[in-house]
């Protein structure tokens, strides 16, 4: 309900939100900025995040 709620919302907006549920990023974000230790790592579209090879190290662990 809340993720409906601020898609609608935020519909032709720009909406900067810190979340670390990636089901919700995910579901709701066009673009999507990962940070480590304070530092952007990664900028892209939720599908490229997903196969991001620093993304994945950083948060999965995997080269």
């Amino acid at each position: 309900a809340a993720v409906e709620l601020i898609r609608r919302v935020s519909e032709g907006k720009t909406l900067i939100m810190v979340e670390h549920d990636m089901s919700v990023v995910f579901g709701l974000a066009d673009k999507i900025a990962v940070l480590v230790y304070g530092e952007v790592i990664a900028c892209d579209s939720p599908n490229n995040i997903r196969a991001n090879s620093a993304v994945q190290a950083a948060y999965l662990g995997q080269p």
